[in-house]
């Protein structure tokens, strides 16, 4: 079964006007279109796909457009500049997270910090795998790992059960609870048995919004790594906290890179011609001319399976972790996600069952630009605060169950007909009905500008008003 997302505003471009008699699409199944149009759904207000509302950065746009004129050629199939900018990005915010507790944990505004020999880095860019998207990326680890028995917390997000499933993995629900605001306590850690050998957790996770709590995160490690589980950590969302709620949690990436000890361990390869100065204003240099079939500026063993280091030394656990600018720099049509992991053996095996070119030029382009723009992402999370605060407090005075959250979203609870409701009145948001551990009646939206949220919330008042 077609598992349905938020943001299909296409199913909508060529609707039926709903019956106003029974508020259904005269007898249309969602998604299905019986050809005649209605202007009305043409321009859909979007809160249903939980995307920064502030849009793309300007220099992420240009860059993407100047890739569109080389897009006659192919892109970088291993996107080598590109998960050489990602590499520094993550060395500045694994830096600024080993700071002093009051001031770690926060986003750096910059990578300029970091010094371009990449001997002095922990996170090198043979450790990252680049995505269409995260999702490409769970499917390309499940389809690679093969685990036989998965835990999962549940309501997440689909992906990690379709592509689980899709493997033959068995799965395990760990459900949330309602009267704790879905929020993922330490009895989870009785469910991780030694029957298990992977757990896929997201923070924040999707739909609910919640964080994980910095104790429980170590327990759960702690507990991995010592029963050997893989343990998957969907961070897609994090560059939305705040840097308060920063201090409550942490990026497992810390994680994976400190246990190892001295930074350059089982480093032989001379890759410091990566390093192209990714903070530079001009982007002129962005392909490097990606397409020429002289690459011999680039460090060809980075990636090779004889360097692979699972463990990352004794003290480390098997971790993955996943990571995406779709969302926190408004590009879900150009769709990017990458992934980081010490084991670079089993990052060589997910590119074994990844499709060549898998990542377009635009979106490397992009993607690249976009792992620059740290000040951004920390202005996008300080206003997403304080938006999604106000939102959460009008939709609880209109009568709604409103669901803690620290990310760009509010899941709440509301009349059942409540998306028809909204999208007569040109308003989208996501029925969580199809998500494990949620039913009919649960819905979430996407935190916007004030202007916006105002609007949506007026209909919200009038549906319960009645």
């Amino acid at each position: 079964m077609f598992h349905r997302h938020g943001g299909d505003i296409y199913a909508w471009q060529t609707k039926r006007r709903p019956n106003a008699a029974d508020g259904q699409l005269n007898g249309q199944a969602d998604g299905q279109t019986d050809g005649q149009t209605d202007g009305k759904y043409s321009e859909l207000k979007d809160f249903s796909a939980n995307i920064n509302f502030r849009g793309m950065p300007d220099a992420v746009r240009t860059a993407a457009e100047r890739a569109v004129s080389e897009s006659v050629h192919y892109p970088d199939p291993e996107c080598r500049a590109l998960r050489t900018a990602l590499a520094r990005r993550e060395n500045a915010l694994l830096q600024r997270q080993g700071e002093a507790p009051e001031a770690g944990r926060t986003s750096p505004d910059s990578c300029e910090e970091i010094p371009s020999d990449l001997k002095t880095w922990q996170i090198r860019p043979k450790h990252i795998i680049c995505g269409n998207g995260a999702a490409e990326l769970i499917f390309a680890l499940a389809a690679a790992r093969r685990p036989r028995r998965a835990l999962l917390a549940v309501p997440s997000f689909f992906e990690y059960e379709q592509a689980l499933a899709a493997f033959g993995c068995e799965i395990r629900h760990f459900e949330l609870r309602e009267e704790q605001d879905f929020r993922l306590g330490e009895d989870f850690l009785k469910a991780i048995d030694g029957k298990t050998d992977c757990v896929v957790l997201g923070n924040p996770n999707n739909p609910t919004g919640r964080l994980i709590e910095g104790t429980v995160l170590e327990r759960i490690v702690a507990r991995c790594r010592e029963q050997g589980i893989l343990l998957v950590l969907d961070e897609s969302f994090y560059d939305f906290l705040c840097d308060e709620d920063k201090v409550r949690t942490f990026s497992v990436s810390g994680v994976i890179f400190r246990c190892a000890g001295h930074p350059g361990d089982a480093e032989s390869v001379d890759e410091s011609n990566h390093a192209d100065d990714i903070n530079s204003t001009d982007e002129s240099n962005y392909a490097d001319d990606i397409n020429s079939t002289d690459k011999s500026n680039y460090a060809d063993d980075t990636d090779s399976a004889d360097e692979s280091d699972p463990a990352g030394g004794s003290n480390a656990p098997e971790i993955f972790v996943i990571k995406s600018f779709t969302k926190i720099y408004g590009m879900p049509g150009l769709r990017f996600g990458y992934g980081l992991c010490r084991d670079t053996g089993l990052l060589e095996r997910m590119r074994e069952v990844l499709q060549p070119w898998n990542v377009s030029l635009p979106a490397q382009a992009a993607a690249e630009q976009a792992a620059r723009e740290l000040l951004f992402a920390r202005e996008s999370a300080r206003q997403n605060n304080e938006n999604r605060a106000w939102m959460a407090r009008g939709i609880e005075a209109a009568g709604y169950r409103v669901f803690l959250s620290e990310a760009n979203f509010l899941l709440f609870r509301g009349p059942e007909d409540l998306k028809e409701y909204c999208l007569e009145r040109g308003f989208l948001i996501r029925d969580c009905s199809n998500f494990p551990g949620l039913g009919r009646g649960y819905f979430r939206i996407c935190v916007r500008g004030r202007e916006e949220n105002e609007a949506l919330l007026r209909v919200l008042a009038e549906a319960t008003s009645g």
